[in-house]
């Protein structure tokens, strides 16, 4: 609800990435196990907010790995 908050009528740019990335430790409280802990979850989560913003907002940065040439 507050990532929601954060983003809810708000001009969606990197201000508001920024309020919402925070929100995400409010609202998302993973596990934390052998496999990850709870805060490397809580930063992949805000990432992925970030991901999506810059996917968005600037076509001209890369942000998957299209080709991938090993050896």
């Amino acid at each position: 609800q507050a990532m929601e908050a954060a983003l809810q009528g708000a001009v969606f740019d990197e201000q508001a990435i920024r309020a919402a990335k925070q929100a995400v430790i409010e609202d998302f409280q993973p596990i934390d196990d052998a496999r990850a802990s709870a805060a490397y979850r809580q930063n992949v989560a805000a990432n992925l907010l970030q991901r999506f913003w810059l996917e968005i907002s600037r076509p001209d940065v890369e942000t998957q790995v299209i080709d991938h040439v090993s050896g």
